[in-house]
């Protein structure tokens, strides 16, 4: 069940980079930013609460 999780989430980060790049220079330029500083804030939270 765990494999079936991690291939989700594989298929799930190619959707969103197939999106990205279907997305205006600029919105996706934004939408990569917001979610690379959200990615970081999480991983922080998550690395700070270890």
């Amino acid at each position: 069940m765990e494999g079936e999780g991690q291939s989700g989430l594989g298929l799930l980060q190619a959707g969103l980079v197939w999106l990205l790049g279907q997305l205006d220079i600029n919105a996706g330029a934004l939408l990569k930013t917001t979610t690379t500083q959200w990615v970081i804030g999480t991983c922080n939270k998550v690395f700070y609460n270890l």
